[in-house]
């Protein structure tokens, strides 16, 4: 008998004796899975917990970055620069065209299910998704230093935006912030917001994150049927929403 087969045989024959004294059955009436079933359960009941392994690393702190409005109100000049440029060329073509993306601000009673005084609590730029669905639906919950917003982009796909302005610091090694740099470095900037991004999947959602203003931002898309639709299931929609952001607080007032 092989040293691995040996010690599987001990295990089995623990197993059965704790299995046994466990379940009150006779050891030789227990099948092989089930000692080991009862082994493992038992190891697990019994394991100590007073003084369980650490768990990564803890943050080396946390920080609060100023906001860079200046940078929120050059992107929104340049976009209502090109929108001029490109009015102009399809005024003078005849042709309608989808206009090119970038940063645009939607004032707040263009949002009907969103709450005055939850934009107001809010000291970070609120971007959320500018299609007309979005608009139409979106709820902001507010807090000086984040937000959450909430909305039905599409037939039976919702959205969740969350912004904030703290982050932890950690003690990242240099192996993971390479790995990190080359996800983010793996796709072109997001069109109109010029942030590198990064897509990542789960069983409830898929979820773009990008930084931006000395904030960060993550897109949720929550798909009826998460495995099948092309919408969860693909890069391109989850893309599309979030080349389509609108500043919804250019009029509030911009604390620090």
């Amino acid at each position: 008998m092989s040293t691995r087969h040996k010690t599987l045989a001990a295990v089995l024959a623990v197993a059965a004796a704790i299995g046994a004294a466990a379940y009150g059955q006779p050891a030789d009436t227990i099948s092989p899975l089930e000692r080991l079933r009862n082994f493992v359960d038992e190891r697990a009941r019994t394991r100590p917990k007073l003084d369980p392994p650490p768990l990564g690393r803890p943050p080396l702190g946390a920080a609060r970055p100023d906001i860079d409005w200046a940078a929120v109100d050059r992107l929104l000049s340049e976009t209502r620069a090109r929108d001029a440029r490109f009015r102009a060329l399809t005024n003078a073509r005849g042709g309608i065209a989808p206009p090119p993306s970038g940063l645009r601000a939607v004032p707040a009673e263009n949002l009907p299910r969103t709450r005055l005084p939850e934009l107001r609590r809010v000291l970070l730029p609120v971007l959320a998704p500018s299609t007309p669905s979005v608009l139409a639906s979106l709820k902001v919950y507010g807090q000086p230093d984040a937000y959450t917003a909430t909305a039905t982009a599409d037939d039976g796909v919702a959205i969740r935006v969350s912004g904030s302005r703290k982050k932890l610091l950690l003690d990242r090694p240099p192996a993971l912030r390479e790995r990190l740099r080359k996800l983010r470095s793996a796709k072109p900037p997001l069109p109109g917001m010029g942030s590198l991004y990064i897509i990542t999947r789960s069983e409830y959602s898929v979820d773009l994150s990008f930084s931006r203003f000395g904030a960060g931002y993550v897109l949720s898309l929550l798909c009826d049927d998460q495995d099948t639709d092309a919408r969860c299931t693909e890069d391109d929609y989850i893309t599309e929403l979030a080349s389509s952001m609108a500043l919804l607080n250019e009029s509030e007032e911009r604390g620090q």
